[in-house]
């Protein structure tokens, strides 16, 4: 691999690490939809996409009349990709810097203020909101995901329950995750070896950047 191609698969990959950090690092529980922690993630590996898939089936053809212009058009693609998977993905609330063990008692109170809850093991339905979801905890991760299961789900009510767990959370006191300070000082160091990388090789990465951009 050379420093150009690793640097462009560090970069995102950096930002995301760095906003993990900063989630494990709160001093509060954060909550998301699936939707958008998966297209965070797709943000995340874009730079493997560009070395990888893009690099592989670039259209050389397109070139002659688009330019280095190509490059934003396959991106524009990609980002409408992310942005359709995002859309049909199944419903569902993901929640850092959780521990399992305080996932009930939050969900206990913010459930009986919105439904009357049928609980099951993991499995809670809500027939009001018309959702029903299976509770997966990360304690690695200190992530804990609500995975919504059966076909009926009324979007609605996932953003009813979403918006009573981000009220909730803002006022839980939760302590940072060890987590934190690794994500955040992995990024720093993937960014220091990058730099050092292409400092080491001038000539080499102007001679990638053109080979890249087709100059």
């Amino acid at each position: 691999m050379l420093p150009v191609q690793f640097c462009i698969v560090v970069v995102p990959f950096s930002v995301y690490l760095v906003l993990l950090g900063w989630l494990h690092l709160r001093k509060h529980p954060f909550v998301t939809t699936a939707g958008r922690d998966i297209a965070i993630l797709a943000v995340a590996v874009s730079g493997l996409m560009i070395v990888g898939p893009m690099e592989l089936f670039f259209p050389e053809n397109a070139v002659s009349r688009f330019g280095p212009f190509v490059w934003l058009m396959l991106l524009a693609f990609y980002g409408l990709l992310v942005s359709l998977v995002s859309m049909i993905t199944r419903p569902g609330l993901v929640l850092y810097n959780l521990s399992e063990d305080q996932i009930r008692p939050l969900l206990s109170d913010v459930l009986v203020a919105l439904d009357k809850p049928h609980w099951s093991g993991e499995n809670v339905r809500l027939p009001e909101l018309g959702i029903h979801f299976q509770i997966e905890a990360h304690p690695w991760l200190r992530c804990v995901q609500l995975v919504s299961t059966g076909r009926k789900q009324n979007l609605a009510g996932w953003r009813t329950l979403e918006l009573g767990l981000q009220k909730s959370v803002n006022s839980m006191p939760t302590q940072s995750s060890l987590f934190g300070p690794v994500f955040l000082v992995t990024a720093v160091l993937l960014n220091i070896a990058g730099v050092i990388w292409m400092c080491q090789q001038p000539s080499e990465v102007i001679a990638a950047w053109q080979e890249i951009l087709r100059m």
